[in-house]
């Protein structure tokens, strides 16, 4: 993600926005993303048990906010987040109109984040894992 490509257009009202990458935990990337990320962010990130799962948020974060900052012509660390009583973050009202939303998703090595312009969303990813042996698992649990 380059700072000076062009922003992308603003979502129509009836358009969801959705943005796709695969994870990228090089120490370069690693680096780069996490020099955008809050005091907050990182104290929250740095609590977390695995250095993997610590990498991947560091990732998500910083990709969220690479992404949000082009919408906005802003500088990735600009981007200004509220939290709700849930922690789900927003962004600030004052600071962002029109009112652009998002929700980001990352799971196994994948990404996605989806924005549109005065809707609540919500995505999501997940690995499926083939079960083996399903049949047995049925009749155990079922």
């Amino acid at each position: 993600m380059n700072g000076s490509q062009v922003p992308p257009r603003f979502p129509s009202s009836q358009e969801v926005h959705v943005w796709i990458a695969k994870e990228d935990l090089s120490s370069r990337m690693v680096s780069t993303f996490s020099r955008v990320l809050t005091e907050d962010e990182l104290k929250r990130i740095n609590k977390l048990r695995f250095q993997r799962h610590r990498l991947a948020h560091v990732f998500a974060k910083g990709m969220l906010r690479h992404i949000l900052a082009r919408y906005l012509d802003v500088q990735p660390s600009k981007v200004v987040f509220i939290l709700n009583s849930f922690g789900k973050p927003f962004l600030c009202p004052a600071d962002h109109a029109p009112s652009l939303m998002f929700n980001m998703s990352h799971s196994d090595g994948l990404v996605v984040l989806s924005v549109a312009i005065n809707r609540h969303l919500g995505i999501d990813v997940e690995l499926v894992r083939v079960l083996h042996d399903r049949d047995g698992m049925v009749q155990d649990y079922f």
